[in-house]
This record gives C-alpha cells, structure tokens and sequence, in this order.
C-alpha cells in the first residue's frame, strides 16, 4: 500500500529486512538489507514523494518515523556533547545522535535545543525523570522516549549489557 511524505522524516530501523523500496513509481535501488540500527533522513517539506514498499526478506522489518511538521525556517543546529552520544546524521529538520553507554557506567546528563525521541536499540536505559516525574526504564528494542526541549535529563544504563540508542533532536 502507497503513503505520502510531506515533510522531512527520519526513520530508525528496528527490525531488519531486505527492502525494495519505490519512490514516486520508480525504483529507489536493488531490494538490499536494512540493518537495526541504520537511521534515514529524507527531506519532503516543498517536494512531497509517494513510497511503496515491501520485504523481500526472511526477517521482520520494523522502524520508527518521527516528522518534522515546520515548513521553513529551520534553526541552526546546537551540537550537543555527552559522553556515549556521536552525531551520525544531521540535516535541516534533525540532528541524530548515536548514544552507547557502557554496562555499569555513570549516569549521562545532557539537554537538547530541540524536542527529542530517544529510541532504544539494544541493552535496557533508564531515563531519571524530568521536574519531578518518575524515572522511565525502556528494555525493549524499538521502545521510546518523547523528551521535550531545554530540559536536563539523564541516561543510565541498566544491567550487565551495553546500551544502545538513537536519539533524534526535532529542530
């Protein structure tokens, strides 16, 4: 079944799948895999695009969307700097960042200029709670987190394994 983007999206790949993936009729490229963890930005706002897609593959595909509803006037970007997190994609609706906290590590305190999806990867997080509410502890992959701007908040890992996640800051 066909759906239309009209504003700038990012997508995190969940679930891995082999994809043959049309754009406006025609083939994006040869159906190829999409790993867990691999994150797409695609720019719609002013060039709307109809998708289809399908799963050519053995394993479920799954995947988080977050669009940015802003027409225009994106704000430059504020670069966060926390310990675990790297930028991996940046564009003019989102700065994604990768965040990797090792099992047993200290708390990770950081705040975004932008509202933020934190979304879980792999391992277990545990976010402490912003103004008072209670911490929030996701542990499935695929989990996530709405995280609203300028506020201070913290990642902890729980348990024995590393914990892996995307978060994505909406300009």
């Amino acid at each position: 079944m066909p759906f239309l983007h009209e504003h700038d999206v990012a997508t995190v790949v969940i679930g891995d799948g082999m994809l043959n993936i049309q754009r406006n009729g025609e083939q994006l490229s040869a159906p190829s895999p999409n790993a867990r963890g691999s994150v797409i930005v695609s720019e719609h706002t002013g060039a709307p695009a109809t998708y289809r897609i399908e799963n050519n593959g053995t394993t479920e595909y799954r995947a988080l969307e977050v669009e940015n509803m802003r027409e225009s006037g994106w704000p430059a970007a504020q670069l966060l700097t926390a310990p675990g997190s790297s930028v991996v994609k940046e564009s003019r609706a989102f700065t994604i960042y990768e965040v990797v906290l090792k099992a047993g590590s200290p708390e990770v305190m950081h705040n975004h200029t932008g509202s933020t999806i934190v979304v879980l990867l792999d391992g277990t997080l545990e976010q402490a709670g912003i103004g008072g509410t209670d911490p929030v502890r996701i542990s499935q992959p695929g989990q996530w987190l709405s995280l609203p701007r300028f506020q201070m908040h913290a990642l902890t890992p729980v348990g024995r394994t590393d914990a892996h996640a995307i978060e994505i800051e909406v300009r």
